[in-house]
């Protein structure tokens, strides 16, 4: 099996101190046109390697600020190129959980997304948004998802 770590974002709405996309005054965001082209190389490979798999793991900064425009197109790209393929392509992500909602969730089902990764910091002000990284903020947010979910 084929694991990628896929990273179309640098943008994150945290600012833990082990990250160094923290870092990146500018963070980008791979395009859609990028995005397409990913897509299908992840085709031809496995058209090329008939008995191979992908797991590809949604990444970034946090991929959730992507939105769900960016992910509806995935979904679109995958369906439009990996129609033969799909089936041998396995979707996780990786979270900070803070910004998922119901709407993330019914699109991300839409990408077979079959795991959902995340960390925990019990130690304050390692993770959480802000200058000052709101841990209480983060740890409020991060456990709201995870028990609305």
């Amino acid at each position: 099996m084929a694991v990628i770590i896929f990273k179309p974002t640098e943008k994150c709405n945290s600012n833990c101190v082990y990250c160094d996309v923290v870092a990146n005054k500018k963070p980008k965001t791979m395009s859609l046109d990028l995005l397409e082209v990913v897509v299908q190389k992840i085709n031809e490979y496995l058209l090329e390697n008939s008995n191979e798999t992908v797991h590809l793991t949604w990444h970034g900064g946090e991929p959730l600020m992507l939105g769900m425009e960016y992910f509806k197109k995935a979904v679109y790209f995958f369906d439009k190129y990996c129609a033969t393929t799909k089936d041998r392509i396995e979707h996780g992500i990786q979270s900070n959980l803070t910004l998922l909602k119901q709407e993330h969730i019914d699109v991300l089902k839409q990408l077979n997304i079959n795991s959902f990764g995340s960390s925990y910091e019990p130690i304050p002000h390692i993770r959480g948004g802000g200058e000052n990284i709101d841990s209480e903020e983060y740890n409020r947010k991060f456990f709201n998802a995870v028990m609305e979910r």
